[in-house]
């Protein structure tokens, strides 16, 4: 969609013109979703969703939006405290490691926008490494 069809059915205030058959449609659609879950149990959220094909199936195409829905924001809050004390404890923001910290920072508010929490095992392999890598270049170098 461009131009104005997209802004006359991508409108937030509109959600029931958003056309399902578009993938920015479903996404913004799953997203409305996600944010009325978060509204009627804002604290401790919704839990999971059962799936049709699958166990357990995703509300959100989006990390944040996801976790709040399904946890709530005491979920979410501890969420953002794990990676924070995560990356504290992994030296991201050592000195000498502030590229490092900012790029998964930037990995967090970006890239966490389109991805969904389960299973998205690459996400956090890229995590840990990436702080293996912080963690590898603070460490003293050997006496000789």
């Amino acid at each position: 969609l461009q131009g104005e069809s997209r802004r006359r059915y991508l409108d937030p205030w509109n959600a029931d013109r958003v056309p399902a058959a578009t993938s920015e449609g479903q996404r913004v659609k799953a997203a409305l979703e996600a944010i009325e879950g978060i509204k009627r149990s804002t604290l401790l959220g919704n839990g999971v969703r059962e799936g049709r094909a699958r166990l357990i199936e995703p509300v959100a195409s989006n990390v944040w939006l996801e976790i709040g829905s399904e946890g709530g924001l005491l979920s979410l809050g501890a969420f953002l405290w794990g990676l924070g004390w995560s990356l504290w404890r992994g030296q991201a923001f050592v000195p000498g490691n502030y590229a490092i910290a900012l790029a998964l920072v930037a990995y967090f508010v970006v890239a966490w926008q389109f991805l969904q929490t389960f299973p998205r095992l690459d996400q956090w392999m890229s995590f840990w490494f990436a702080l293996a890598m912080a963690a590898r270049t603070t460490a003293p170098a050997p006496r000789s």
